[in-house]
């Protein structure tokens, strides 16, 4: 018990992470899109090791819509993957399909269509 609530600790911090990259101030006129997909994937992980299975998930569509803003379309398509097995993990069947299938977009957008039909194998 004491470690899931350590596991959801850290993923509240590497959220707070993430949306301070994601401001923007006077010195700052763009967001850090690649440090805000980065801690929301750290945050992914962490509510999933603390079995917080829809924080973990939304985590991942959050870091996939950050890594396709800073133009990593490979990572994104691994997040949505990822967004999808933790779908999966809670029975959401319809968006396990919808995940995999944009990740097999991405997958191919970034030149590695062999990924995306490898996701799309095991969808069926």
């Amino acid at each position: 018990f004491r470690l899931k609530m350590a596991s959801r600790s850290k993923g509240d911090e590497y959220v707070a992470e993430a949306r301070k990259c994601l401001k923007t101030s006077l010195l700052k006129w763009s967001p850090d899109y690649e440090g805000a997909a980065n801690a929301f994937g750290k945050a992914a992980l962490a509510y999933r090791n603390s079995r917080a299975l829809e924080k973990s998930k939304e985590m991942f569509i959050q870091a996939a819509e950050c890594h396709y803003k800073h133009g990593s379309i490979f990572h994104s398509a691994k997040a949505l993957e990822d967004a999808g097995s933790v779908a999966k993990e809670l029975k959401s069947f319809e968006e396990v399909v919808k995940f995999w299938e944009k990740a097999c977009e991405r997958y191919c957008d970034s030149d590695a269509a062999s990924t995306g039909f490898l996701v799309l194998e095991n969808t069926a």
